[in-house]
């Protein structure tokens, strides 16, 4: 997966135009204002584009979380893996983590 930020000052009535070997797309500043995820299909299996307008506000590089497996087997090793999305859709999973139920 490649991305791109793109920062843009621009009115709403602005049209982002996108264009690729394969796609190619005009889709207006407003309709990405909802932060909601756009996606746009490019021919080719899995092939998309997809757009969405990122928080101007800063950003946090902590967080914290808490999770129980309702249903674990007793007596058995669980290997978890943790998965991270950031806001910016970049991705990054940890090697398994074992816990003994």
């Amino acid at each position: 997966m490649t991305g791109i930020d793109v920062a843009v000052e621009a009115p709403t009535d602005a049209v982002l135009r996108f264009h690729s070997p394969v796609i190619h797309l005009e889709v207006a500043v407003r309709d990405l204002a909802d932060g909601q995820t756009r996606a746009f299909p490019a021919g080719g299996v899995e092939l998309r584009v997809f757009m969405r307008r990122l928080s101007a506000r800063g950003q946090s590089c902590e967080l914290a979380f808490e999770h129980v497996d309702p249903a674990p087997t007793g007596g058995r090793c669980h290997p978890y893996w943790i998965r991270v999305t950031q806001e910016d859709g970049a991705q990054a999973w940890t090697s398994p983590v074992y816990l003994d139920a």
